[in-house]
């Protein structure tokens, strides 16, 4: 797998923030006159869609001025309505490839859980993220037509 930080390598000494440590740095971003604040995480378990919709909530009601990015591992859609329901404004999605076969070759699909990224940003756009998306072209086996047709 081409990803060195992926949740199956257990010999990684991970870094959590605390939901205080994220507080403080958002009232810190929003007094040093930045406009945006993103919070990103991969595939941990301990990150709740209740828990990350709270600390949404809090840095709206702390820093009301201050937009709210999330960019985190592929979540149910269920997770998607509860940021943007606590005041989540946007949304970063990483978009590695538009052809299926090789997009479950770099992340393995879960049993039942088969990510669909353009269902995804579709949803985004709905529930009224701004929404955004980068390519990643650094994986061996992908053509060029895999990486920029959607």
């Amino acid at each position: 797998m081409y990803c060195g930080l992926r949740a199956a390598r257990s010999d990684l000494l991970r870094y959590r923030m605390a939901q205080e440590e994220i507080l403080d740095s958002a009232h810190a971003a929003g007094h040093s006159g930045c406009g945006t604040v993103v919070m990103q995480a991969g595939e941990d378990p301990a990150l709740t869609k209740d828990w990350i919709a709270d600390v949404v909530r809090e840095i709206r009601r702390r820093e009301p001025g201050l937009a709210i990015t999330l960019s985190l591992a592929s979540e149910p859609t269920m997770s998607f309505v509860h940021g943007k329901d606590a005041g989540a404004d946007r949304y970063l999605l990483r978009f590695e490839t538009s052809n299926r076969e090789y997009y479950d070759h770099i992340h393995p699909p879960a049993p039942g859980r088969r990510s669909d990224r353009l269902a995804i940003l579709r949803t985004l756009r709905e529930l009224g993220y701004q929404s955004g998306s980068g390519r990643d072209d650094r994986h061996s086996g992908q053509s060029w037509a895999d990486s920029h047709t959607m």
